[in-house]
């Protein structure tokens, strides 16, 4: 995403889309792609959020970002502070000072109470070398402080929901839950048949799919499954129906998803902006409907499809989600180690 560097309110604004949930009691840092700056403008990079509760917080968060090259970011903490106090201003000095030790430059650090609309936010800390525990400077400073413009209108909320793309969850949590498992069309004997035979597609599904393919699909015909398989989400969507709903349809694309080289080859659907809805849609499903590699391939899947056409606010939780379910999935270490430096590109063109 590229956008004009403007007041810090609009950052704060934009914060859940960038996410995909609106944070709390969260140090959030927004940093800028060191490689598309210039002229006013740049893009944004790297967005993390650690808990505030974290002793390790600063550290870890200033580690990663070191990692990926960032030289520029913003901080803002999120939470509420006592009565009389200058909330999380220890903690920003302390972020002031790992970030110089990193070649961050730290363009300001900021505090807002809630990411809401009309919420106020105050500065605790920028490159002035001004106290960051000290009142506010210059009352009508929109760098120093303010109140949130409407979220709804913030630019990157608009380019959210202008291109069809779900609204942020209100918390963390529900943004994770919007992953979970539930119960579907599908007997629970057959999920757990297709879930123990994860190296072979579902035959009687791939049957239907493919006739005439039975088990050798993963050998002989696994485009033209694909291609099937994308055909029939993409009709059901286009009547009205619903892939979630069809039990054969789900059973078939678990046992393909479940398969590598057919997953990759669904991956490579997944960035085609024509397919990447249907996909997106089934993909869901499967992924609320199974567990283990199935589950985890899956949401890699719909997290692709999401990249592909632009609504990335669902990504990091999908991932998340992939994560939670096995740690030691290589595909999702591997999204997500691009997504957390920001380079959508390279996840779009590993997958063609």
């Amino acid at each position: 995403m590229t956008e004009t560097l403007s007041l810090p309110a609009d950052l704060i604004a934009s914060i859940p889309a960038f996410l995909g949930f609106y944070p709390a009691d969260s140090l959030v840092m927004v940093a800028l792609d060191p490689g598309h700056t210039g002229s006013g403008r740049s893009r944004i990079g790297p967005v993390t959020r650690a808990d505030l509760s974290d002793g390790d917080a600063v550290a870890d968060t200033l580690g990663v970002l070191a990692d990926v090259g960032v030289t520029a970011a913003f901080a803002f903490f999120v939470g509420e502070g006592r009565a009389g106090e200058v909330p999380h201003s220890g903690t920003a000095a302390a972020l002031h000072l790992g970030a110089a030790d990193r070649g961050i430059r730290l363009l300001g650090a900021w505090w807002v109470p809630r990411v809401i609309s009309g919420a106020p936010y105050r500065i605790l800390t920028d490159t002035s070398g001004e106290d960051p525990g000290s009142t506010v400077h210059g009352e009508g400073d929109p760098w120093r402080c303010g109140v949130i413009p409407d979220i709804a209108t913030a630019a990157a909320m608009r380019e959210l929901v202008s291109s069809g793309g779900m609204l942020p969850e209100l918390t963390r949590r529900e943004a994770l839950d919007f992953f979970a498992r539930s119960s579907s069309d599908l007997q629970e004997d057959m999920v757990r048949r297709i879930t123990e035979s994860t190296g072979s597609p579902g035959p009687e599904v791939v049957e239907r799919l493919c006739p005439g393919a039975g088990e050798s699909v993963p050998g002989g015909h696994p485009d033209s499954c694909v291609s099937r398989l994308v055909g029939e989400s993409r009709r059901l969507l286009e009547s009205g129906g619903n892939p979630a709903s069809d039990p054969a349809l789900l059973s078939g694309a678990a046992g393909l998803v479940a398969h590598s080289r057919i997953r990759d080859l669904i991956l490579g659907c997944a960035v085609d902006p024509a397919d990447a809805e249907p996909l997106a849609v089934l993909m869901l499903a499967v992924a609320r409907t199974f567990s283990g590699e199935i589950r985890c391939n899956a949401l890699c899947v719909y997290a692709v499809a999401l990249i592909a056409r632009g609504r990335t606010a669902r990504v990091w939780p999908a991932l998340r989600s992939s994560y939670d379910e096995n740690p030691d999935h290589r595909l999702t270490g591997l999204l997500l180690s691009a997504y957390g430096r920001g380079r959508l590109d390279l996840i779009l063109e590993c997958c063609r």
